[in-house]
């Protein structure tokens, strides 16, 4: 199938998430893996190593060239600043090549180390050209791309800066990075590493009419699976990086996973052809340990519409078995032994017995017709195999041995009398030279030089034992003993050389980076900075008398009289620009730009690549929600941004924490419907606009308002843009109005509010709470009382 042509190589990159996977993923030829320390990763119920394990496991992993990666991939608080740092310096210090990180804070502050590398992590939400290059020039090596690229995407950004993408594992529904709807509901933030998945929850889509237009898990994706487009990706693109996301699944799965994947890249490294069946064979073992409805290729072929997502079941599914007839037999599509789990979309259990021909077997072939015990499914149910005991077993087995395979070393052994042994390794670039005792001249019987050779290649220290023996021989006499140690001691050496040319030494007092010239905005009169959606919304806030007003003119169904706007002398006007802008969508964005950029004061904008295009320009920047501002060092690394527009995951002290410290000037989001999730799969587009690889939309979307209702029948308001991304959200607004006095006494003097979907009516008495006229009780205040964890 494929063959005949040199593909560049490419690292295949394994999540770890306990020592078993560990050693599973080296094994198996991972060559690189990735993990998270103690603290500050974003998988925080992996398996916690201490600093011993953690060392030994680098030093392990670096004897088999094997690189490791530190996933410091959450947000950091202010009041954890200083201890996240000095631990990631710690951790590079032990020699770990590279930082995985997401907080912009500790990208700005490990970025003065020239030794350091880091990547910036998908959870950045790294999705343009533009946005690439401005990580890259702020002190990133790597960048992790969205899971949301296509091929032509990845292959813009990899010609430029060295790329990681995901290949295998868990997509989530939104951009990374760009959700807050878990810390919303439960306080447990996906930007901190403790997702509770609401995405994995039960949701209808319905439009303003009233009409429900499906049911089901309408959020739950497949997991991505690009065993069978891996060819094309690495002849298209110039990804340097093939990860494999999982630290928070089984063993089984990594081992199972990093071998799938790595029959296919030695093929196609040795020039070798891949087949279908070849491919397939390694497909359906995937398919074996953890699926959810199927894989999906996710959009590196193109928007797939339904196929995207597990709709009927969020959960492993399995490999099927068949339906169960009338008569409670089935015929069985694939193997299935004594021991394996099955199970329907509503129950499971281990099988026990399996009845073929009226005869017990412990194996039920592909094409039996057989019953299964326990009797516990129902005439048309489907039935699934949730667990192979066989090929699990087998899997097994790659995690069961330490050192499993062996590094052989070449030696160099000079062996004369009256002199001292002299016994040279060199591995890769690493020489080293021992010296033994001396040589004695023959009394009896001297230790002939196969003997010697012999004793060298026995044993080994570590990963390392010695395989070809080049000797300088004469007739002399050694014990055994003296040569056994001689190769323990030469071998430790190299070993030790080997691991510790990793480590670092670097130092650096944290607290010699305070700032001294915070600034003062206590005694400054307060200013809203007001978003609107139509054009009724704009007419009530201007006539109240605020004249710094936000517009987007990339948002469907969402009117506003452009023409009128512009025409008004006395405003403040900002554009909001989308979070996420492809390369081939940025060009349709700035040209619908250019009818406004004559006639405004500012943009409000998230993306990096906006930064990056608008860093030279007049216009005040304002930096949006999305940016995730968690500490007060964030802001140190967008110097291009007039005003910050904090998390709104952060509590009141948290807020403070920055707030008094800075001397930046803050915008504190008070009202509005969080925009919880920005995604690429679009609910309306799939189930109404019957959107697919082969199906454009309809765009039902410029005809009807859509709703995500959920088990409590909350309605999550849609938006779409004119680039086809989508907004959700949250049923009710933050507000923190009543909070305002309070805020502006923490030197915070700018406020924000968002109107979405409210009525003339409801703005209106959101601006005469701002103005003291109306009081709003029992509202929601969203993180402001409740820390995310």
């Amino acid at each position: 199938m494929f063959g005949g042509k040199s593909f560049m190589a490419a690292e295949l990159l394994a999540p770890v998430g306990s020592y078993e996977s560990f050693i599973g993923a080296i094994n198996e030829g991972a060559d690189a893996i990735y993990l998270g320390g103690e603290k500050f990763s974003a998988r925080a119920n992996c398996e916690k190593f201490s600093d011993e394990e953690f060392q030994n496991m680098i030093d392990y992993a670096h004897e088999y060239g094997v690189k490791v990666y530190i996933a410091f991939n959450t947000l950091i608080k202010q009041e954890e600043f200083k201890e996240a740092f000095e631990y990631g310096l710690k951790l590079y210090n032990m020699g770990v090549d590279a930082l995985i990180v997401q907080d912009t804070g500790l990208i700005h502050m490990f970025s003065k180390f020239k030794g350091i590398e880091i990547h910036a992590s998908t959870q950045l939400s790294i999705h343009n050209l533009s946005g690439a290059k401005y990580f890259r020039d702020n002190g990133t090596i790597r960048v992790v791309v969205a899971r949301e690229l296509s091929f032509d995407d990845i292959k813009i950004i990899s010609e430029e800066v060295e790329t990681e993408g995901f290949i295998h594992g868990a997509i989530c529904v939104s951009y990374s990075g760009q959700c807050t709807m878990s810390g919303l509901i439960s306080d447990r933030s996906g930007n901190r590493g403790r997702c509770a998945q609401p995405c994995r929850m039960e949701y209808s889509l319905v439009d303003d009419k009233g009409r429900i237009h499906k049911r089901g898990f309408l959020m739950s994706t497949k997991d991505l699976m690009t065993i069978n487009i891996l060819p094309r990706l690495l002849k298209e693109t110039k990804i340097k990086s093939l990860k494999i996301e999982g630290r928070m699944k089984r063993s089984e799965y990594v081992v199972n996973t990093v071998r799938a994947y790595k029959d296919i890249i030695r093929k196609i490294e040795e020039n070798k052809e891949v087949s279908a069946s070849y491919i397939r064979e390694r497909e359906e073992n995937l398919l074996k340990v953890f699926n959810r409805e199927g894989f999906t290729n996710g959009y590196m072929l193109g928007y797939e519409g339904e196929k995207f997502l597990s709709v009927n079941n969020p959960k492993n599914q399995g490999v099927y078995l068949g339906d169960i007839l009338n008569d409670g037999y089935i015929i069985l599509k694939n193997d299935v032994a004594l021991g394996d789990g099955i199970s329907s979309l509503n129950d499971g259990c281990i099988l026990t017995k399996i009845l073929y021909n009226n005869e017990k077997i412990s194996v039920g072939k592909s094409g039996m017709k057989v019953k299964l015990f326990p009797m516990r499914f129902s005439k048309g149910d489907k039935i699934f195999k949730t667990n192979d005991q066989k090929f699990e077993k087998e899997l097994r087995e790659s995690f069961k041995k330490e050192y499993a395979n062996k590094n052989y070393v070449n030696a160099n052994l000079i062996f004369e009398p009256y002199k001292p042994m002299i016994l040279e390794l060199t591995y890769k670039n690493h020489i080293v030279k021992v010296f033994g005792d001396v040589v004695e001249e023959v009394i009896n019987t001297p230790l002939d030089r196969e003997r010697i050779m012999t004793q060298l290649k026995k044993g080994s220290v570590g990963s390392f034992s010695i395989g070809e023996v080049c000797l300088d021989y004469q007739e002399g006499y050694m014990s055994i003993s003296k040569i056994n140690e001689l190769r323990r001691e030469a071998l430790t050496k190299l070993r030790n050389d080997i691991v510790n040319s990793y480590r670092k030494d670097l130092n650096y007092n944290f607290d010699e980076y305070s700032l001294t010239d915070k600034k003062n905005f206590k005694d400054m009169d307060e200013t809203y900075i007001i978003y609107v959606s139509t054009q009724e919304q704009f007419d009530v806030v201007y006539k109240n008398g605020y004249r710094n007003i936000v517009i987007s003119p990339f948002i469907y169904r969402r009117k506003l009289d452009f023409e009128k706007i512009l025409s008004i002398e006395d405003l403040n006007l900002y554009v909001k620009f989308p979070t996420i802008i492809k390369d081939c969508e940025m060009g349709k964005i700035l040209k619908v730009f250019e009818k406004f950029k004559d006639k405004i004061k500012g943009i409000l904008t998230s993306n990096a690549g906006i930064l990056r295009y608008f860093e030279n320009s007049d216009y005040e920047i304002i930096g949006d929600v999305k940016l995730n501002i968690f500490n007060e060092i964030s802001t140190r690394f967008y110097k291009e941004i007039d005003i910050f527009t904090l998390s709104i995951e952060l509590s009141k002290k948290e807020i403070f924490d920055i707030s008094e410290i800075s001397d930046k000037k803050f915008c504190m989001f008070v009202y509005g419907k969080p925009d919880v999730m920005v995604s690429e799969y679009c609910p309306i587009g799939t189930f109404v606009g019957k959107r697919s690889l082969n199906n454009t939309c309809s765009r039902p979307c410029t005809r009807n308002d859509f709703y995500l209702n959920d088990r409590l029948n909350n309605e999550l308001f849609l938006t779409t843009e004119i680039n086809c991304k989508i907004h959700t959200y949250k049923e009710k607004p933050i507000n923190l109005i009543s909070e305002i006095s309070e805020i502006k006494n923490n030197n915070i003097n700018v406020f924000r509010l968002d109107f979405i979907d409210e009525s003339c009516e409801e703005v209106q008495k959101i601006l005469d709470d701002v103005s003291g006229k109306f009081s709003y009780k029992n509202v929601f205040k969203g993180n402001y009382y409740k820390p995310v964890e």
